[in-house]
């Protein structure tokens, strides 16, 4: 007997339990029906006729099919469902979105196509950024934004953006626009480092262009910093700086009579250009003994001072009285064992020696090396009252009764 599928109406095979082509499954198929038998028994009840019974089957095969139908279509979505679930795992996401999609409402089909989209435009936004597309990439992850770490990509390629902008722009010695690029980078790669180069960079250009314009103290203050750093040769660039400074500072010492000072600058300088023959330049020859300077307010002659220097002893001694208010009255020049005498009005005079090697004129005298300033103590005191008419011999340093205690005072006091 041919049988029917009861869902798609197609002719199901013999045996067959469910239909090869919608899938539904097959009721129970009934058996051939009997062979004819000898007539009953006499008391036999009677049996019921063929056309009877395969009425009853075919009518119970119709109730069995219709029960089976829900069964074999949940069957099928929950084997599609699977399908797709490993398509996705499997991260074939525009299969399983298609295969989701067929599900409808199933389970949480929806969700997980939407899962599926958000994780194939992740990948594309991925591709972009490995194959450089900084821009699109920042953009596809930005459209993602919630997902993941899409947020984080997405200002991820921005930064990438803007390094490699910032490295183009570094190679091409543009200094002020990659620092402005790599300074907001902070920790990104090597970005604190870059933007540093470039710092020093411009430092470098700027002090170079001060040098040029001759302005070798802003030059100066420039490349200390970057000496420090060893940028290029900063540190050779900072040593011609100062020696350009400091031979112009001693040039200017020496045109305004500080011979002491420009020596100092000069010597300091080393073997840079003609220092060294310069500074030979500033030691003066020791003036003959007697008076370099007398205050016109101190002409009398009232009293005669003798000043005794050791007579062994080839240094100099340059003396200078004051008033006890601080006012210079004379200074007196003596060559080594020589025995002046000069004369002063009457008054009270504070009287101040020096002593050394190395004549460098009234002003700076004998510099600071070798060389003694004090203030003489005479009976006590550092005043002393010098009487009309009077003659007073002064005798200095280890000379012979010398009669005269010392203070040492500064140059600068003298």
């Amino acid at each position: 007997m041919k049988l029917f599928c009861t869902q798609c109406g197609k002719q199901l095979a013999d045996g067959a339990r469910f239909c090869t082509f919608c899938g539904a499954m097959v009721a129970a198929q009934p058996s051939a029906p009997p062979a004819p038998h000898s007539p009953r028994a006499a008391g036999q009840k009677r049996r019921t006729r063929p056309g009877v019974l395969a009425a009853c089957a075919i009518a119970f095969v119709v109730v069995a099919a219709a029960a089976a139908i829900p069964l074999a279509s949940a069957a099928i979505k929950r084997a599609n469902y699977e399908e797709a679930v490993s398509l996705m795992e499997g991260g074939q996401y525009e299969g399983a979105m298609a295969a989701f999609a067929a599900l409808g409402s199933y389970e949480d089909a929806a969700t997980l196509y939407e899962s599926c989209e958000n994780s194939l435009a992740y990948d594309r936004a991925a591709a972009l950024m490995s194959a450089g597309s900084y821009e699109e990439a920042a953009e596809a992850f930005a459209a993602l934004s919630g997902y993941e770490d899409a947020a984080a990509r997405a200002e991820e390629c921005l930064q990438a953006k803007s390094y490699v902008e910032a490295t183009t722009l570094l190679a091409a010695e543009d200094y002020a626009k990659a620092y402005e690029l790599f300074r907001p980078l902070g920790s990104y790669k090597d970005a604190l480092l870059l933007a540093k180069d470039c710092q020093n960079a411009l430092g470098y250009q700027e002090a170079t262009a001060a040098m040029a314009a001759g302005d070798y103290s802003l030059a100066q203050e420039l490349l200390e910093g970057l000496a420090d750093q060893r940028v290029k040769d900063s540190e050779a660039l900072l040593t011609l700086c100062r020696n350009i400074q400091g031979y112009a500072k001693a040039e200017e010492a020496l045109a305004e009579g500080k011979f002491y000072t420009a020596f100092k600058l000069f010597r300091d300088l080393g073997d840079y250009e003609d220092a060294a023959g310069r500074a030979d330049l500033c030691e003066q020859e020791y003036p003959d003994t007697g008076t370099l300077y007398r205050n016109e307010n101190f002409k009398g002659s009232a009293v005669t001072l003798k000043i005794k220097t050791p007579k062994d002893d080839p240094r100099p001694t340059f003396l200078k009285i004051y008033t006890p208010q601080g006012e210079l009255v004379a200074s007196v020049f003596i060559r080594g064992g020589a025995s002046p005498s000069i004369k002063l009005p009457a008054n009270t005079y504070q009287i101040r020696s020096s002593y050394g090697e190395l004549w460098f004129g009234p002003e700076e005298m004998f510099g600071d090396e070798n060389a003694t300033y004090q203030t003489l103590i005479l009976e006590g005191s550092e005043n002393y009252a010098f009487k009309s008419g009077y003659i007073y011999t002064l005798t200095l340093r280890d000379a012979v009764d010398g009669n005269a205690g010392t203070r040492n005072e500064d140059r600068g006091r003298f």
